[in-house]
């Protein structure tokens, strides 16, 4: 395993076609636009190197994900400064949702505001079974969720859903937080790393072109009209047939063994 990345609050590690990026800014992780930008660069790092497949967030703090967004930045009612972190946010959840690379939330503590939003900017989120809680709560202080959670939760598990964690602001279990969809998976709190471990591996494994297609029909074919959809999924596939990945799984089909996809 080797380590690219030290920053005070963000730890990198990549471990073969895995890499993992820890949050690291006691107490709470708390999102400010220095921390957000050092995330940011941190996964164009990582968007760059070819061999790894799956990113892996966590927090170095079993208690605590991501509490969301610095109380600081609020209390300074710095109108400027609060539309920058919102910005700073958008960015780094369109790069994520953008990219070929497979994101994996792994939360094992509280997941809230701007914590829920980054997982929610994840393509999958693994939880411990522990009574952390997730939630939206950015209206105790008057405001709404600045960094797309209404947009995040709407899309993924419906509008109500989205209205209703906004504006009342309930924090819920990870036991609802997976009824309701927020959540994948749910292990006990001491396999949670290698269950994550090995979901990411077995993602690592497959044909990483026709992942990346089906992400790119999943975040942009479902807000397209069904007819522009199927168009957009076609182009995809009709390149897909001739890609080494293609030819090696039709190949391994054939002589009943495991395909060993290349990524090409």
């Amino acid at each position: 395993m080797s380590t690219i990345s030290k920053q005070d609050s963000i730890l990198t590690k990549i471990d073969g076609n895995i890499a993992i990026v820890e949050l690291n800014r006691p107490p709470a992780n708390a999102l400010d636009i220095p921390t957000t930008l050092e995330i940011q660069q941190v996964v164009d790092q990582l968007l760059d190197q070819n061999e790894v497949k799956v990113i892996i967030l966590r927090s170095a703090n079993p208690k605590i994900f991501c509490g969301g967004a610095d109380i600081a930045t609020v209390e300074s009612h710095d109108v400027d400064g609060m539309d920058k972190l919102g910005k700073v946010i958008k960015d780094l959840t369109l790069s994520m949702r953008g990219s070929s690379k497979i994101f994996i939330a792994e939360i094992a503590g509280h997941c809230l505001g701007g914590g829920l939003e980054l997982a929610l900017s994840c393509d999958f989120r693994i939880a411990s079974n522990g009574t952390q809680k997730f939630g939206l709560p950015e209206r105790n202080l008057g405001l709404f969720p600045g960094g797309g959670g209404i947009q995040l939760v709407g899309r993924l598990v419906g509008q109500q859903t989205a209205f209703h964690l906004a504006v009342t602001g309930e924090l819920i279990d990870v036991t609802k937080a997976q009824e309701l969809g927020l959540i994948d998976q749910v292990h006990q709190a001491e396999e949670l790393r290698e269950k994550t471990l090995e979901y990411a591996a077995k993602i690592a494994k497959g044909p990483s072109v026709a992942i990346s297609n089906m992400k790119q029909s999943i975040y942009r074919g479902l807000s397209m009209g069904i007819e522009e959809a199927f168009d957009f999924e076609r182009q995809m596939h009709k390149h897909l047939v001739v890609t080494e990945d293609c030819y090696e799984g039709v190949n391994a089909y054939k002589e009943k063994r495991q395909a060993n996809f290349k990524g090409k």
